[in-house]
């Protein structure tokens, strides 16, 4: 619970075996997500339930969209580098990773936050003009579409339409945390009744702990 966003899409990914940290945590971005994604799937099912704000009324919006279609083929990227000519010069990067992410968050403005992660993805140091800092953004973001999910959404209210963006990561965290509290509620429910350690209850199976509960309750 104490550590930042980053750190916790790292935690999940190699707890789940997708690999170690050092090696994770230099995927792209996009590349980390679809993994989440597909770890999602794995432990709560494909369908995903969500809630938004219309930003025009505030109504809240009800989404349900499904793994598989936020799931984006992205191109491939010969020995991990991009290179976008511009009229003036050529500009080689490569695509942000969870390392870019974790130190653009040390800023607190948004502007600072993207130069840093612009400067760190580039391949030799440059000044680089707006037109130039939006050119590479963007091409960053057709070669890792799954970096930058966009929804496009309707308020049954106000019939506003607008796109929002899509993070799995937040997601999956909120639901692996009422799980878990779920959970203790179960040890603790069962604990009480039975005197059972939690050790103990936490060796059952689901099912058999869920028949436990029925006759606690009845």
């Amino acid at each position: 619970m104490a550590q930042t966003p980053v750190d916790r899409a790292l935690a999940l990914l190699s707890a789940s075996g997708a690999g170690g940290t050092a090696d994770l945590q230099i995927l792209p971005v996009g590349h980390r997500d679809a993994l989440l994604l597909k770890l999602r799937q794995r432990t709560f099912g494909s369908d995903i339930e969500c809630v938004t704000a219309c930003p025009l009324c505030s109504e809240q919006v009800e989404l349900h969209v499904r793994v598989q279609d936020l799931l984006i083929e992205a191109p491939e990227l010969p020995l991990g580098r991009a290179e976008l000519k511009m009229r003036e010069r050529s500009l080689e990067f490569r695509l942000p990773d969870s390392l870019d992410l974790a130190a653009a968050a040390e800023h607190s403005t948004i502007e600072e936050a993207r130069q840093t992660l612009l400067g760190r993805c580039l391949t030799a140091p440059a000044e680089l003009t707006d037109d130039e800092a939006r050119a590479v953004a963007d091409e960053m973001a057709r070669l890792d579409p799954q970096g930058d999910v966009q929804l496009e959404l309707k308020c049954p209210s106000c019939r506003h339409a607008w796109k929002a963006g899509f993070d799995i990561l937040p997601i999956f965290w909120g639901e692996l945390n009422a799980w878990a509290e779920r959970l203790l509620r179960e040890v603790h429910e069962l604990a009480r009744e039975y005197g059972w350690s939690e050790a103990d209850i936490l060796g059952m199976s689901a099912w058999r702990r869920q028949l436990y509960l029925n006759m606690v309750v009845a």
